[in-house]
């Protein structure tokens, strides 16, 4: 991996990630059935977007694997769950296993041009949104609540020194196969702009490919061992 993160778009070029909105797997399902319902139709989705050229990589928190996704039932669980498709489980567990975190993305953003921030969409907190609202890479979401719409607004909130300022972005949430076929001229547009305009994760106040990027890059990161899940 290049030793910093501005290297590391460079060598990325025209890739473009999915960013997994964490916000849409809360609250939990009511059970594992419906749990592994909400996860295949999650990868059915991520099927859709790559086959029309976005990255087979899925950004995730750093708390992907330990995320509930119904009562005594995680992202871990359903890892090891001999129920569930076992191309499924590979699928997920490749698509998830590259760093950097969103978590240390947005850090060290923030880091780097001395400020802190905070997004928030449908009136709550997140990362991903404020990643995606960041880099203009699209999210993916459970079709929860008020996941199950496109596009979302992410309203940003950036702290300085100087003061603070706020914001608005208009950010894709793919939270369907349907909705990559509806985005099929904006993900094909944001692949021909991308390598044109640059770098990609922006600081505050300025037009996206055109702030500053970050610079450091964590390791890659692994799924969790084979006797974390009992």
């Amino acid at each position: 991996m290049p030793r910093s993160i501005s290297c590391w778009f460079r060598v990325r070029g025209d890739r473009v990630d999915l960013l997994l909105n964490e916000l849409s797997l809360s609250p939990p399902a009511r059970d594992r059935v419906m749990a592994r319902t909400r996860i295949e139709a999650l990868l059915t989705t991520m099927r859709a977007a790559t086959g029309e050229g976005l990255n087979r990589v899925l950004r995730t928190c750093e708390d992907f694997w330990g995320t509930p996704l119904s009562e005594g039932y995680t992202v871990a669980h359903w890892l090891q769950d001999g129920e569930v498709d076992l191309e499924m489980r590979r699928y997920l567990k490749a698509f998830a296993s590259k760093g950097p975190f969103i978590d240390e993305l947005l850090e060290a953003a923030d880091a780097e041009s001395g400020t802190l921030s905070e997004y928030r969409a449908a009136g709550q907190c997140g990362r991903a949104i404020g990643l995606a609202a960041r880099s203009d890479e699209p999210l993916v979401s459970a079709e929860v609540g008020p996941w199950g719409t496109d596009p979302l607004t992410v309203e940003s909130l950036i702290v300085s020194d100087s003061g603070s300022s706020d914001s608005s972005e208009v950010v894709c949430n793919l939270f369907a196969a349907s909705t990559v076929e509806a985005r099929r001229d904006w993900i094909r547009d944001r692949l021909r702009n991308k390598l044109r305009n640059g770098m990609d994760i922006s600081g505050p106040g300025e037009p996206r490919h055109e702030r500053g990027v970050l610079d450091r890059v964590p390791g890659p990161v692994s799924p969790p061992p084979q006797d974390m899940v009992r």
